[in-house]
């Protein structure tokens, strides 16, 4: 997903109050060859372009979009690779 940050905010968008977005993500590892910012997408041989963030920047971008995080939990995927489950919340909307 080349631009992130938009995405979430229309997911966002989308979701009633008190909904769910559920994803998971390949996280930037700077000190790892295969998942630095600038390593290629090892599942299609580098073919297509891999968008890399850190956990850090993934949080801000949900955070931006009024977006929750209640578990976020790291994983081995396909070829060792370390992935992140995310499940965010959309903020209850109060009424006056």
């Amino acid at each position: 997903m080349a631009d992130l940050a938009a995405f979430v905010l229309r997911v966002s968008a989308l979701l009633k109050p008190g909904g769910y977005f559920v994803f998971t993500y390949e996280p930037e590892l700077p000190s790892s060859r295969w998942q630095s910012k600038t390593a290629p997408h090892i599942g299609t041989w580098g073919r297509e372009a891999v968008f890399r963030r850190t956990p850090q920047e993934v949080e801000g971008f949900l955070a931006e979009a009024g977006l929750v995080v209640c578990e976020d939990v790291e994983f081995k995927a396909y070829l060792g690779l370390r992935h992140h489950l995310v499940v965010a919340r959309a903020a209850e909307r109060r009424t006056q």
